[in-house]
């Protein structure tokens, strides 16, 4: 009885060995969002105080959503590069996806922006036209999250994925 409670015990301390030592090596990757874009957290922050008003609370909550997508994606990709199920090239190509995501959040930003500065100064008909264009790029920001490829996935182009808008 006493060496089946030893060989739990035993086998219990291993195991949290163990978990404990995939946290460690898996901490390297924690970041890679961060490291991609640094500027992404300060540019989410000003998004949504500038633009919520313009792509409404819904498509927020979404933008958001994709934003903890892209950096579990990210921080898989970099698990599977550093694991061998994904080359330099293959992880650049998810680094390019979050570049993509954080270019597609500066430009509603910026459009967002636009938009307030034509309804202070009462063009109403080019807020309009902001607002929809606003709303059209959050739209594109799922696409580009969908566009990043999956651990061990085939090699995709995640800003072919955004589809270029054209620009007013």
């Amino acid at each position: 009885m006493r060496k089946g409670i030893t060989a739990i015990a035993l086998i219990a301390g291993l195991l949290m060995i163990a978990y404990f030592a995939s946290g460690i090596r898996g901490s390297a990757c924690r970041g890679a969002l961060e490291e991609a874009v640094p500027e992404l957290k300060t540019s989410l922050a000003e998004f949504k105080d500038s633009a919520e008003w313009v792509v409404g609370p819904e498509k927020m909550q979404q933008i958001e959503k994709h934003a903890e997508e892209l950096s579990s994606l990210l921080e898989s990709c970099c698990e599977s590069r550093r694991s061998g199920m994904k080359n330099e090239e293959q992880y650049q190509r998810c680094k390019d996806g979050a570049k993509a995501f954080a270019a597609k959040i500066a430009e509603i930003t910026k459009i967002a922006q636009e938009a307030e500065t034509d309804m202070q100064e009462g063009r109403l008909h080019a807020m309009d036209d902001k607002v929809t264009q606003a709303q059209a790029n959050a739209d594109a920001i799922g696409e580009i999250v969908r566009g990043i490829e999956a651990p061990g996935a085939g090699a995709s182009d995640p800003g072919a994925a955004a589809g270029d808008q054209a620009k007013p």
